[in-house]
C-alpha cells in the first residue's frame, strides 16, 4: 500500500515518528489507534465491519480507505456535537492509513503469539548456589602472570638527517654585455674622449727573433663584431615563428618547382583616372561601390549617376529583396 509517509525501519523513541510526520506534512500528527480505549474499540468494530476491499459504483476502494472514511465521519459528528464535547471527555485523535495498518498487523501478530504460548511451558531459570564460590588457590613461588625470559630487542635506527641535505641548484651563467652597447650613441658623442693612461713597463732584455714554424691551424670561434660607441644600432624586427615558417616553406616550394612569383611593383607613385588620364583627386572624383565619377568627363550630375547605379542593383545588401 502506498502512503504519503514511509514507515521507518529502525526503532525510534515513542513520539518521534508522529512529530516527524507533523512537521513534514504540515498538519496535525497522526496518532496510533490504541492511544485510548474508546478509539481502539472503535477501530476494532470498524475492522470487523470492513474485512476487505469493496466496489462502490464500479470503483474499487481499499479496506483501510473505507475504515478511515467511516472513522473520520464519526469523528466529525462527535466534534460538531456541543453536548458531547462539554459533558464528556471523549477524544478521537487524527489517524492515517499508515498507523492504522501498522497497528492492525501488530495486533494480529500479538494474538497469534499468545495462542502459541498457551501450549508451551516456558523454561525455568537456572538454579544458582546460595553460597558464593571459594576464592582461587594461589600457587606459591610462581607469579600469576607469566613473564618473558627473552630480553627485549633493541632496534638500531639510522641517525636523523632531516634538513641537512644540500640542494643542487641550476647554475645560470650571466653574460654582461659591453658597456658600449648599453650606452646610447648621443651620450658617447657628448662625452670627452679620454685616452687611457699608457702603462709604464721596464725595458725587457733583447731576445733574438725566432724562425716561424708551421703550426696546425685551429679554427677560431666566430664572434660578432662590436660596433663603436658612435655608430647607430640597427634593431632587427621581431618575426613570429608562424611567419618565419611560412616564408621558409614557400621558398622551398619555389626552389623545388622552379616557378617564382614576380613581386608587384607600382609603375607610378600616383593613381591616374582612366577617364581623364589625370591624378585621381578626391575633390574631383567620387566612388560608389567600385564605380568612379569624374567631374571633368561626366555627362550627367552626380545625383543622376548615383540613381542610375542604384537602379542597376548597386548599393543593396547581400540577400536583400530587389
Amino acid at each position: 500500500m502506498m502512503t504519503r509517509f514511509r514507515t521507518s525501519k529502525k526503532a525510534v523513541a515513542p513520539g518521534v515518528e508522529s512529530t516527524k510526520r507533523c512537521f513534514a506534512g504540515g498538519r496535525s500528527p497522526a496518532q496510533w489507534p490504541d492511544c485510548n480505549r474508546v478509539c481502539e474499540a472503535l477501530f476494532v468494530q470498524l475492522c470487523e465491519e470492513y474485512r476487505g476491499s469493496r466496489r462502490i459504483d464500479g470503483v474499487r476502494h481499499e479496506r483501510w480507505s473505507l475504515v478511515m472514511k467511516a472513522y473520520l465521519h464519526i469523528r466529525q459528528v462527535v466534534l460538531n456535537n456541543a453536548t458531547v464535547m462539554e459533558k464528556t471527555s471523549l477524544q478521537l485523535p487524527v489517524v492515517n492509513t499508515a498507523t492504522l495498518s501498522s497497528w492492525y498487523c501488530k495486533r494480529e501478530r500479538g494474538q497469534e503469539k499468545r495462542i502459541l504460548e498457551q501450549g508451551i511451558c516456558p523454561p525455568q531459570t537456572t538454579t544458582v548456589s546460595p553460597e558464593s564460590l571459594p576464592p582461587a588457590v594461589q600457587r606459591k613461588g610462581k607469579p600469576c602472570m607469566p613473564q618473558s625470559i627473552v630480553a627485549s630487542h633493541v632496534f638500531l635506527l639510522p641517525p636523523n638527517t632531516a634538513g641537512t641535505a644540500k640542494l643542487q641548484g641550476r647554475k645560470i651563467r650571466r653574460v654582461n654585455p659591453p658597456s658600449d652597447l648599453l650606452r646610447p650613441p648621443f651620450l658617447a658623442a657628448l662625452e670627452p674622449q679620454i685616452q687611457p693612461p699608457t702603462p709604464v713597463f721596464p725595458t725587457p732584455p733583447f731576445i733574438p727573433p725566432l724562425q716561424p714554424q708551421p703550426l696546425c691551424s685551429v679554427p677560431q670561434p666566430h664572434l660578432p663584431a662590436l660596433q663603436p660607441a658612435g655608430a647607430s644600432v640597427v634593431h632587427v624586427p621581431y618575426l613570429p615563428y608562424t611567419t618565419t615558417h611560412y616564408r621558409k616553406k614557400k621558398r622551398e616550394e619555389e626552389e623545388k618547382t622552379g616557378f617564382k612569383k614576380r613581386k608587384y611593383t607600382r609603375s607610378s607613385a600616383t593613381i591616374l583616372c582612366r577617364q581623364c588620364q589625370r591624378e585621381r583627386d578626391p575633390a574631383t572624383h567620387n566612388q560608389y561601390y567600385g564605380n568612379w565619377y569624374c567631374h571633368a568627363t561626366a555627362t550627367m550630375t552626380l545625383a543622376e549617376w548615383r540613381a542610375a547605379l542604384e537602379a542597376q542593383g548597386y548599393g543593396r545588401k547581400k540577400g536583400a529583396p530587389p
